[in-house]
């Protein structure tokens, strides 16, 4: 009996055939699991604020602030960047002034947020009275501050 010889013919694998013939690859080495990443802490909570101002500071009794002419009041935020709301009041009025606005109504440049009161009106005796600005963050800290503004 007479056998021929058959010359194995050559086979080429590209490496993803070979790496999907191979499966899974363990090795020796424990794989250890990667830390989650940690989100940012919170800004710190609203603890104080600073140079309240008020333009005019000085107006006459029952004057009526329009678009053209309004009240503006200033605060300086250095201390608390993440307030939210800010509320301005003027304790002693009868009934008292109190306004309150997100922070996005405002305006903001650096740390100073600005706000005007178009229709703001006084008609209490003429006096000196406490502009009380108030920041308010999220997570109920607050910083208030103050100055004085003069009914003539």
């Amino acid at each position: 009996m007479k056998c021929l010889y058959a010359k194995p013919a050559m086979t080429t694998y590209h490496r993803e055939e070979i790496m999907e013939m191979m499966g899974p690859v363990k090795t020796q080495y424990p794989v250890e699991p990667q830390p989650t990443p940690q989100p940012p802490p919170p800004p710190p909570p609203c603890v104080s604020c600073a140079n309240v101002t008020a333009s005019p500071s000085a107006f006459l009794q029952g004057k009526t602030f329009d678009a053209s002419d309004p009240f503006q009041v200033s605060v300086d935020t250095g201390g608390c960047t993440a307030f939210q709301q800010v509320e301005v009041s003027i304790p002693g009025t009868s009934p008292m002034i109190f306004f309150q606005f997100d922070r996005a109504d405002g305006s903001e440049s650096g740390d100073i947020w600005s706000i005007d009161l178009v229709g703001f009106q006084i008609l209490d005796d003429r006096d000196e009275y406490p502009l009380v600005v108030t920041l308010l963050d999220g997570r109920g800290g607050s910083a208030s501050c103050e100055t004085t503004i003069v009914v003539e």
